[in-house]
């Protein structure tokens, strides 16, 4: 009994609805003091930060960390699908699809550019898939997204006209082609049709 009274004087679970000490542990206690279970995640990261050139070798300074979340869980009761397995391989292993994720496996590959102008209108089934199809087609309509955004980083709106921007590459290169190709990519239609490749990867996310 006076384990719960000082468990609840700490999480604020106490007559007065106050607790007594306000730390971060404290803080998480009373964040999911009423969840039945949670899932607990922990990540390392690495952040560097090139200094100088030494000896044919550079230096660099690093910053090490670990990212730390919680999800919380949601009971799922719906046993409709649990009669579908997908195979298992040790290479190339099948990955289901999330509850809600479009069905990219329609999408004609040969035609994004059509398909991310109209992404908005983009209706399908969105009944999970476990033949991992449509995580495979996802991912390679993502690998264009990420194309078109290394493009567009490449080929900025002052690279059209200044004829010093490629001027650090060999000189076997043909900086005209790279200057019309740019002209290109800035071109309202093209232009419009990276963002809504980065729209359309954001909206998938999120649904």
């Amino acid at each position: 009994m006076t384990r719960i009274r000082l468990f609840g004087n700490l999480t604020g679970n106490n007559k007065a609805g106050k607790a007594s000490r306000n730390t971060m542990t404290h803080k998480l206690m009373r964040l999911f003091k009423t969840e039945t279970s949670l899932i607990i995640c922990y990540d390392n990261f690495q952040r560097g930060l090139t200094l100088q050139h030494q000896r044919g070798k550079h230096s660099s300074a690093f910053f090490n960390g670990t990212h730390q979340c919680a999800h919380k869980m949601t009971p799922f009761d719906d046993t409709t699908f649990d009669a579908f397995h997908p195979d298992f391989t040790q290479t190339d292993q099948d990955i289901p699809s999330p509850w809600g994720m479009p069905a990219f496996e329609i999408v004609d590959q040969s035609a994004l550019g059509t398909f991310f102008d109209t992404f908005e209108s983009f209706n399908s089934v969105v009944l999970p898939d476990f033949t991992g199809a449509r995580v495979r087609a996802y991912n390679d309509i993502r690998d264009v997204t990420v194309h078109l955004k290394h493009l567009r980083r490449a080929f900025p709106n002052s690279a059209e006209n200044d004829t010093s921007y490629f001027g650090q590459c060999p000189s076997t290169f043909d900086t005209q082609k790279l200057h019309r190709f740019g002209r290109i990519m800035n071109k309202k239609h093209v232009s419009n049709m990276a963002v809504n490749a980065a729209a359309m990867q954001e909206k998938t996310v999120k649904t």
